[in-house]
């Protein structure tokens, strides 16, 4: 038997009990040519970047207030969010010219 792993193994049985193949998320792109990002093969318009923005700083502004370490670590999550998403949006400036206003 070829070597697969856990995963292609399951897929396999539910294809062949009948169930969809399940879905594919590799529709999340970058577009350098037009500077647009895309979810689930939608253009995500920059008035989304910035609600996103606005929503992950202020998830991480609560969590930073709490005493337990745990919850405080979700804040650090929430800045790689953010700073995943101004990277993509400083990229996209340096490819376009076309600075995110907030």
């Amino acid at each position: 038997m070829a070597n697969m792993n856990r995963a292609d193994m399951i897929n396999s049985l539910a294809l062949a009990m009948g169930v969809n193949a399940p879905k594919q998320y590799d529709t999340n792109r970058y577009d350098t040519h037009t500077g647009t990002i895309y979810c689930n093969d939608r253009p995500v318009t920059d008035d989304t970047v910035k609600k996103a923005i606005h929503y992950f700083e202020a998830l991480k502004a609560r969590y930073e207030k709490s005493d337990a370490a745990e919850i405080r670590t979700v804040s650090t999550y929430y800045d790689v969010a953010i700073a995943a998403l101004w990277a993509v949006q400083d990229k996209k400036t340096l490819e376009t010219g076309k600075k995110l206003a907030m």
